[in-house]
């Protein structure tokens, strides 16, 4: 990793990997999947209201006025986008059918979206799949559209922003060797915050900006795509939330599809240092990440007979968000047995004072405090 002795500023970028969960964006207002979960049951406190209420019927309560406003939009845009087939395209029918959606999500008790997807996947039910993805996308799209302009934690800014891009020499680096970023969130607030700066920097438009993004990040589940827009222009939500359904991808969709792990793993095989942010570790996804890390010279893949060894001088980091020291020793433990790989979930900050009190060790920690981003390994 080439750093600059002067001034401490990165010289190549490409030496690095981040894979990013939902948590990484939590200090910015978005939701984890069991915060979605949470979103979506508490639609059910608006069962069974006529979709064209508004704000009409709960006038002292603005939890629910928000909930009816929500369902009211999701209602539209089911008539609009033809989610469900009906003769008349009626829209009471298709309130119901929102409600039966909720319901029925609530009454699974599954712990995200993905899962019960799932379950009606394999009842080939095609209907509930795209309610699913409209209310997913919907509620991805008003995260965005709320996201606070003071936050708690802005790792990107202080991060990407001053330490990756801070001047237009530091920008023309960061886009000729730029690092390989994965994220499996489904929101475009990260890839807005580079394309924007992109612009501001090189005084290009948006349409350069967003190319150079793409270049920069992959999602691995889809995208709600908002980032195609200029700042607060998007008017044509119908178009959005159309590209938005045939873009995310439920996790039982994209499992036999081994591109992107195989793309994930040489960019970890071939990176110094690699940075999980906010990632959950659930099997479905820690198996995506690790299980086609392999030297791109051989084509050995590391766990099988022919294993192969690390470069001796990788990093690999993650934040442990969520996590308790149990769970951070059996997650340790299993990657190393299954993947030969020994990541850092830095257990020894769950003792300190800061841990116990907002219970997680935050981006901003691991980059500056744990693993500094412009230290030669």
């Amino acid at each position: 990793m080439g750093i600059s002795k002067n001034n401490n500023e990165i010289q190549n970028f490409s030496d690095i990997v981040f894979v990013i969960g939902a948590g990484a964006h939590v200090p910015y207002g978005f939701p984890t999947s069991k915060g979605l979960t949470e979103k979506i049951n508490k639609l059910a406190l608006v069962i069974g209201d006529p979709y064209n209420l508004g704000y009409m019927r709960y006038p002292s309560d603005p939890e629910k006025q928000k909930l009816q406003s929500y369902k009211t939009e999701l209602c539209i845009f089911m008539k609009n986008l033809n989610i469900i087939e009906n003769e008349n395209n009626d829209i009471d029918y298709l309130n119901k059918g929102l409600d039966n959606f909720i319901k029925k999500f609530k009454a699974s008790g599954a712990p995200s979206i993905d899962e019960f997807l799932e379950l009606h996947l394999n009842e080939n039910d095609e209907k509930f799949k795209k309610i699913g993805k409209l209310v997913l996308s919907y509620l991805i799209f008003q995260s965005e559209k709320d996201s606070p302009i003071e936050h708690k934690s802005e790792w990107i800014h202080d991060i990407f922003i001053q330490k990756f891009m801070k001047t237009e020499n530091m920008v023309d680096l960061f886009l000729k060797n730029p690092p390989k970023i994965f994220t499996f969130n489904y929101d475009n607030f990260f890839d807005k915050i580079i394309l924007e700066r992109i612009k501001y920097i090189t005084k290009k438009n948006h349409k350069y900006a967003l190319d150079e993004t793409e270049k920069i990040i992959t999602h691995i589940y889809g995208h709600i795509n908002t980032r195609i827009y200029e700042e607060k222009e998007i008017k044509n939500l119908e178009l959005l939330f159309t590209n938005s359904l045939n873009s995310l991808k439920i996790i039982p969709e994209d499992r036999n599809n081994d591109d992107l792990s195989e793309k994930i793993g040489k960019a970890i095989y071939n990176a110094k240092k690699v940075y999980f942010l906010g990632f959950g570790f659930d099997e479905e996804n820690t198996t995506k990440v690790f299980k086609n890390i392999y030297n791109d010279s051989h084509r050995e893949f590391l766990g099988s007979e022919n294993e192969l060894k690390f470069q001796t001088n990788k990093s690999i980091c993650s934040t442990n968000f969520g996590l308790t020291i149990n769970k951070i020793n059996q997650l340790s433990s299993e990657i190393k047995n299954k993947y030969n790989i020994n990541i850092d979930l830095n257990p020894k900050f769950i003792e300190e004072k800061d841990y116990i009190k907002t219970g997680i060790v935050n981006c901003l920690k691991l980059f500056e405090d744990i693993k500094p981003i412009c230290k030669i390994i």
